[in-house]
């Protein structure tokens, strides 16, 4: 699975942006690591995986800045490549999510997948019908499951389809 994600970050971020200073070699390491930390959250959960892995690409674009946690979103509440708000965590413990460091990034990809997995379990309450593509609408909302109850439609409209796209491309079924 840590292969396929590597090549699905690639494939969605395919070089550092060059506003970032990083060098090819030095990007690929670092997708690299945050491949290897989502394989090693999710057990090779498939479905879980590609959905921790197109929030990432959507919330941060793998920017190593949001990445080490120099530059924070949501006007400075948000951290890690997950955007992750501290919520009921402390300080130390929300400021250790980020880092491009293996630990670093396991936290923030395991603090990713719970949030998600929690998304998850609540929309799916809400209608038995609704999954991943939900999870990550209320991801990215914080208050609905539905992407046309948003100003930002299209975008998670996107992510479904991503998210969907990878999933029938790694189908062992």
């Amino acid at each position: 699975m840590t292969a396929f994600l590597f090549t699905l970050f690639l494939t969605l971020v395919p070089t550092p942006s060059p506003a970032w200073n990083e060098t090819n070699e030095g990007y690929y390491e670092r997708v690299f690591i945050i491949s290897y930390a989502i394989d090693s959250v999710t057990n090779s959960h498939r479905d879980l995986s590609f959905a921790i892995a197109v929030i990432l690409c959507g919330e941060s674009r793998l920017s190593p800045y949001i990445h080490a946690g120099s530059k924070l979103g949501d006007n400075g509440h948000a951290i890690c490549l997950g955007q992750q708000h501290q919520n009921k965590r402390s300080l130390k413990e929300w400021q250790n999510l980020a880092g491009t460091d293996y630990e670093s990034t396991r936290r923030c990809v395991k603090a990713v997948s719970e949030t998600l997995i929690s998304s998850y379990w609540y929309c799916n309450g809400l209608s038995n019908q609704w999954g991943w593509p939900e999870a990550m609408v209320l991801y990215g909302t914080g208050r609905t499951c539905r992407a046309e109850e948003t100003q930002w439609k299209n975008i998670f409209k996107d992510r479904a389809n991503k998210w969907e796209k990878y999933r029938r491309n790694n189908s062992h079924d």
